[in-house]
């Protein structure tokens, strides 16, 4: 007698043996092993790992981020090290601060600047605070108001 759950071959003249269960269901030997094997087989060899699923996933994100957020801000930053790099005395230049001035002269890594009406006042400002060169909005460029 077989017990609960247990298969038992039956031989048919020149067929596959058919291998039945207590449930009533019926399969041939040939088409019950690759079942039996494709469930003992490793996750490797059936279609890929989740773990490279997911690493795959993770360097897409870098990526992304790389490509959308760290390479725009180095090419921002490497023009504005040109733009500074490129003031010579006599440019007109804007400061992080809006102070509109004129460079007098170039000391290492500072400016010195007049600012406003003031000619014989000279500033020193940071190369870094200089955001860049602009002649300063005048009374002649606006229309009047009435």
């Amino acid at each position: 007698m077989l017990e609960e759950g247990e298969l038992s071959p039956v031989i048919t003249g020149g067929q596959a043996p058919v291998v039945s269960s207590e449930a009533g269901k019926t399969t041939t030997a040939a088409t019950a092993a690759p079942a039996q094997a494709a469930a003992q087989t490793p996750a490797a060899e059936t279609g890929g790992t989740p773990v490279l699923t997911i690493v795959l996933m993770y360097a897409a994100i870098i990526a992304g981020i790389y490509f959308f957020m760290l390479r725009p801000q180095k090419k921002a930053e490497k023009e504005r090290k040109n733009l500074q790099d490129g003031i010579r005395p006599g440019d007109d230049i804007i400061t992080t601060g809006g102070f509109y001035g004129r460079v007098t002269d170039i000391v290492e890594d500072t400016f010195v600047v007049e600012f406003g009406i003031n000619k014989g006042v000279r500033v020193p400002v940071r190369k870094v605070d200089v955001i860049g060169i602009k002649e300063p909005p005048t009374s002649k460029n606006k229309d009047p108001k009435v």
